[in-house]
């Protein structure tokens, strides 16, 4: 009876341990496939700005901004302007409102637009860097997630 109890008491204790793990790589699972929807979308969309845009204005060449200034082709949508507000990636579009373009899940930190544009060359290039960070109000480990995208884009001619 003693044997029959305590190969029972094994056997529930590593169902259980197994089950806890299934729902901590769940919940970690979520919070990776938050951050880098979230990411993609945000380089998506301003990569696809930058290529269609007339010019851009922040930043000028050689330098870097956490700020990005575009004008596009549509004067009503001119300038379309990318900054962090209150740890949000933000959008105007002329004289617009701003539009969050993340949502209060993630944090957006390190936001840094360089235009890497050679004076001897007709390229126009910018280099975007931002991280996102996981929210999710927990200390636990499986609810942290944080990543560093790094693109470019050049403007068409």
């Amino acid at each position: 009876m003693i044997l029959y109890v305590a190969i029972c008491s094994v056997l529930l204790l590593s169902l259980s341990s197994m089950f806890s793990y299934l729902l901590g790589s769940r919940v970690k699972s979520q919070a990776i496939t938050e951050v880098n929807q979230q990411g993609f979308l945000v380089m998506s969309l301003i990569t696809s700005t930058i290529r269609n845009a007339k010019s851009v204005d922040i930043p000028l060449m050689g330098n870097t901004s956490p700020t990005l200034s575009a004008t596009v082709q549509s004067p009503v949508l001119s300038p379309t302007v990318f900054l962090v507000s209150s740890s949000t990636l933000v959008t105007t579009e002329g004289a617009g409102v701003a539009i969050p373009i993340t949502n209060s899940r993630v944090r957006v930190s390190g936001v840094l637009f360089e235009n890497i544009s050679s004076a001897s060359s007709t390229d126009k290039i910018i280099r975007i860097t931002y991280t996102l960070s996981y929210l999710s109000g927990s200390p636990r480990q499986e609810y942290s997630y944080t990543k560093t995208f790094v693109g470019s884009a050049t403007l068409r001619q």
